[in-house]
């Protein structure tokens, strides 16, 4: 689609396409939540931040990941509902993001709340 500087993208009319725009950008933010995650903890690990400011670092790391994923889900619901008719490819990836999430929100809480001298 072509479009000028000032115009906005609109958003697909298709069902199907507007789903998988949105689980393309779900993609995408949980791999940049991933990678971002992945560099804060070998910045923990490493001691390179101590006292407040590691505290500081484990909450904001652990409310972004507790908190960021269920409202991004009700967004997505919201802007980029599921196609009726490709609603298994919707749920199927909503669950790997789901995985990956509960995993990394558990592996924080270990971090911020665990003994990890």
């Amino acid at each position: 689609m072509n479009r000028t500087d000032g115009e906005r993208e609109e958003l697909p009319t298709d069902p199907i396409a507007r789903m998988e725009r949105g689980l393309k950008i779900t993609t995408w933010l949980c791999s940049a939540g991933a990678i971002l995650t992945a560099l804060s903890v070998l910045i923990l690990v490493t001691g390179r931040v101590e006292g407040n400011d590691r505290v500081h670092l484990e909450q904001v790391l652990f409310t972004a990941w507790t908190l960021g994923p269920p409202c991004w889900f009700i967004l997505q619901n919201h802007f980029w509902p599921p196609a009726p008719s490709a609603h298994d490819r919707f749920e199927h990836h909503q669950g790997l993001v789901r995985a990956v999430w509960a995993g990394t929100a558990a592996f924080l809480a270990a971090i911020a709340f665990g003994r990890w001298a």
